[in-house]
């Protein structure tokens, strides 16, 4: 993010741009006609769990994305967290799958992909979903009293438009109660004559 930034639409350059720029840096390295994979590679990293751990684990090496995340989440305060949660799912999907498809579609006509104009055009469209009206749904249980939700750390896939979902996402549930297997409910039986302190659990029936 600039010193001079004033607007949703420049914090949103500062995360989209640096991104398809580097992906225009490849496309030159590799050559005219010829493909690059790296944005394909990322649509298909972060649908995966193991894969996606590692992309989300990256976070602390990526701080100046965090300061511009935190930056365009406190323009969208006026709205609801679960409003912001949503379109922030929604940006994550846009930038994924629009970068591989266009990649794929270069791929497919042998040219080069031509990344500066995409990283303009999805700029502008996210920033018109981002600060986009709310429609009102009278008797929806989602309103606008609902506390905020306290931002964490983002990860680097910021970078790959990755880390909005958990800078918004909710807290993860409470774990289960650990549940006893049957056998592990049965009272201590006593043998005739034998102090209860000396006997030992049955062991279950097989």
């Amino acid at each position: 993010m600039s010193a001079t930034s004033a607007s949703l639409l420049d914090d949103v350059r500062s995360l989209v741009i640096p991104a398809t720029d580097a992906l225009g840096e490849l496309a030159a390295q590799a050559g005219e006609g010829r493909p690059t994979w790296r944005a394909r590679f990322v649509r298909a990293a972060i649908r995966d769990p193991q894969a996606a751990k590692v992309l989300r684990g990256l976070g602390d090496e990526a701080p100046a994305a965090a300061r511009i995340v935190h930056a365009v989440v406190a323009r969208l305060d006026h709205l609801p967290a679960h409003i912001v949660r949503g379109r922030a799912a929604l940006m994550t999907h846009i930038i994924t799958s629009a970068r591989a498809e266009h990649e794929e579609q270069a791929a497919r006509d042998t040219t080069t992909a031509r990344w500066r104009a995409t990283g303009d055009f999805l700029s502008d469209a996210i920033t018109g979903m981002l600060q986009a009206p709310r429609s009102p749904r009278p008797g929806s249980p989602l309103t606008d009293q609902q506390p905020r939700t306290q931002l964490a750390n983002p990860s680097p896939a910021c970078l790959e438009a990755n880390q909005w979902a958990r800078l918004t996402e909710s807290p993860s549930p409470p774990p289960r109660p650990r549940r006893l297997a049957p056998h592990q409910n049965r009272p201590l039986q006593r043998a005739p004559g034998i102090p209860a302190q000396q006997q030992s659990p049955t062991p279950p029936s097989r």
